[in-house]
């Protein structure tokens, strides 16, 4: 089929291109799970490589559902409250609490419990986990805001006091060719494996960070710095002993502040890097973080994307599965 004599029966004669004036949107629900018991609390999203979709529910539960129609693969009771969750570099999937933190078989839904084994008090923020199992949080420590290693059994292995501890907010943390990398607060904070600091910066956020297929040295994140009113996808070369070097930079437009509770997804998907910011999905380029995509779902915020780039949305006591569209008017 000729492209110049589709847009020609669509009354675009002569374009080469469908500008965005001449599309229009369409949004098909591919499933729909409701009735969920979530009560009040925040919810904790996260997208497998298989597509799997985690979802959890402070003092709630942790449920799995099958990406092919929303069913509960398994569930998982919780009883206390929940900082973070991730997937770890281990294989398995952590639910973060103050003290202590789940470790539960994606598969199967078996858990362990691993309580952190150090004097009170002491809370964690945020947190993620090495190929070794080995277990990287910010958190506060005796009034100290810090950043810590513990162990697979959740004995501490190192601590690195970065200032009186106060109302903070925790925003994103990765193990990264060999380093720490944390945001919380203000600013940035990249240590060694050992607990030595390397740099802190302020002037990027690591939201959704991951790892930069096309540059080992680089993450990709959402970044929207304190004291900014804009939201960006930005690549970022950590790699150096001073400030990280931005490579790519790229606004996008959304009202949403990924500060409010609404923390953004990033996924690759061969060449484009997918992101999901509020009620918003954008598709970018990956060589230069160009802007080509935009979608938005009015009814519900989009919590993930699937390697279909599909999207994860969460109406209100559900959960469902979206595709974006486009139609020539």
């Amino acid at each position: 089929m000729n492209v110049m004599d589709v847009l020609a029966a669509h009354g675009l004669a002569g374009k080469s291109v469908a500008l965005p004036k001449d599309l229009k949107e369409s949004i098909e629900t591919m499933w729909e799970v409701n009735g969920l018991d979530t009560g009040s609390t925040t919810v904790f999203p996260e997208v497998d490589d298989d597509n799997s979709f985690y979802m959890t529910y402070s003092q709630k539960w942790t449920k799995k559902f099958s990406p092919n129609d929303g069913s509960v693969v398994w569930t998982v009771p919780l009883n206390f409250v929940v900082t973070s969750t991730c997937i770890g570099q281990d294989g398995f999937y952590y639910v973060f609490g103050e003290t202590k933190c789940l470790k539960i078989n994606r598969t199967t839904g078996a858990q362990t419990e691993i309580v952190f084994s150090f004097s009170y008090p002491f809370s964690i923020g945020q947190g993620t986990v090495d190929k070794s199992g080995d277990i990287y949080v910010g958190g506060t420590y005796n009034s100290k805001e810090i950043i810590a290693k513990l162990s697979p059994t959740g004995s501490m292995v190192w601590r690195h006091e970065i200032g009186t501890a106060y109302s903070i907010s925790y925003y994103g943390i990765i193990f990264f060719e060999s380093h720490i990398y944390s945001h919380q607060g203000g600013a940035v904070y990249k240590l060694t494996s050992n607990g030595s600091l390397v740099w802190v910066n302020s002037n990027i956020s690591l939201r959704s960070v991951i790892p930069d297929p096309l540059d080992a040295k680089c993450l990709l994140s959402v970044s929207s710095p304190i004291g900014s009113s804009f939201v960006y996808v930005i690549r970022v070369d950590v790699s150096g002993s001073s400030d990280p070097v931005i490579k790519n930079r790229q606004e996008i437009p959304t009202s949403d502040d990924s500060r409010a509770g609404r923390m953004p997804r990033l996924r690759v998907i061969k060449d484009a890097v997918y992101a999901a910011v509020g009620s918003y999905g954008f598709k970018l380029r990956l060589s230069d973080l160009y802007l080509f995509g935009l979608y938005r779902d009015s009814t519900a915020p989009l919590k993930g994307v699937l390697s279909d780039s599909t999207f994860y949305s969460l109406p209100a006591k559900g959960l469902r599965r979206v595709k974006f569209s486009y139609k020539i008017l």
